[in-house]
């Protein structure tokens, strides 16, 4: 899986660790990506281990051709964010002919319309359910890409 860019408040980041920290411990092939955002913080390495699943998300900083590559690899795009002004992380995934789920807030389904798998970012058990969804259903993946 696949999360671009910051990590502040409003991304939603802390609230989607939690959201599929099961999922990764369950699935050993599941790894989460997060690209670009800067080193994780102690906060959030702190937040990883107490979930258990440090091992399973890694952080890197990329060139616009490697994340094009992570894109075009990734089982999905995540955009767990509270708001945005436009929401241009999800036209890249399109280009990469990666299948996103996002929010339903703001300018997230303007710019995804029905090419997106929505969720609601206050609700952890939504975003599980589409997360598991994502894996697990390769047609409705196809769709989406």
């Amino acid at each position: 899986m696949l999360y671009v860019g910051g990590r502040n408040e409003y991304k939603n980041f802390i609230f989607f660790i939690k959201a599929i920290a099961k999922i990764l411990q369950n699935d050993t092939s599941l790894f989460l990506v997060c690209a670009g955002g800067g080193s994780f913080s102690e906060i959030e390495k702190k937040l990883f281990s107490s979930l258990k699943v440090e091992e399973k998300i890694m952080q890197c900083t990329v060139s616009d051709t490697e994340l094009a590559f992570l894109y075009a690899n990734a089982i999905a795009f995540i955009f767990p964010s509270k708001y945005e002004g436009f929401g241009l992380p999800i036209l890249e995934a399109f280009a990469c002919q990666c299948p996103v789920l996002a929010s339903r807030t703001s300018s997230l389904v303007e710019v995804g319309n029905d090419a997106v798998l929505y969720f609601d970012f206050q609700s952890e058990n939504e975003l599980r359910r589409v997360v598991k969804k994502m894996i697990e259903d390769k047609t409705l993946r196809l769709s989406l890409i």
